[in-house]
């Protein structure tokens, strides 16, 4: 017996076969799962994963009716809310915009003409250290660099951040999105900090 589990286009993580085949283990006592343990709407217990089937073809079907087992009814297959939340999303982007007039999208070739090389710097200071807030408006990131005193005895690395987009709230996440396999993306992400929001540091 063997699990395969089916693929789906960016999910962002490992996907395919989740268990080799072979002989799996039923319990404790040695005994292996047989073809008659196997069937419609029941949990199965594989190496501390459970798996409830659903359903199952046409020829399994026909194979356990035949051997006098009664496959019992289909059920439906859960929804996959985050599959589901991003279709509706890139629908929404494809949906005709009602206005005539549509806001015209951020270029970032653009952006890199006419900002390259500025750069919004503000010093700033972090349990009795010195450091120096970068913002660059090319591509709306954010660096941080510690300035160093001499003879500090510190490590010579002076970046305590690299750029990078900085949200404004770091759990602003659905309570389904799989932050164990994927990183926050634009999509995910309402707000970020956007030079306005440095005002306080003048």
């Amino acid at each position: 017996m063997c699990i395969i589990e089916p693929s789906v286009d960016n999910a962002g993580f490992q996907q395919g076969k989740l268990v080799r085949r072979g002989k799996i283990p039923k319990d404790d006592l040695g005994r292996f799962y047989h073809w008659k343990d196997l069937n419609v709407g029941i949990d199965i217990p594989i190496y501390g994963v459970v798996y409830h089937t659903v359903e199952c073809d046409v020829f399994t079907e026909e194979y356990l009716r035949s051997q006098g087992i009664d496959p019992g009814d289909r059920e439906q297959s859960p929804p996959d809310s985050y599959t589901q939340d991003r279709l509706a999303k890139l629908a929404a982007s494809k949906a005709p915009v009602n206005s005539k007039k549509s806001r015209p999208q951020d270029d970032p070739r653009r952006r890199f003409l006419e900002f390259d090389g500025m750069v919004l710097s503000f010093d700033a200071t972090w349990n009795g250290d010195f450091y120096q807030i970068m913002y660059f408006l090319t591509d709306d990131t954010i660096a941080v660099k510690e300035i160093r005193r001499p003879n500090s005895g510190k490590d010579p690395n002076s970046m305590l951040l690299k750029k990078t987009k900085i949200p404004k709230n770091w759990t602003d996440l659905p309570v389904w999105y799989p932050s164990i396999y994927l990183e926050r993306s634009d999509e995910e992400v309402v707000e970020y900090y956007c030079p306005l929001d440095l005002k306080k540091f003048l």
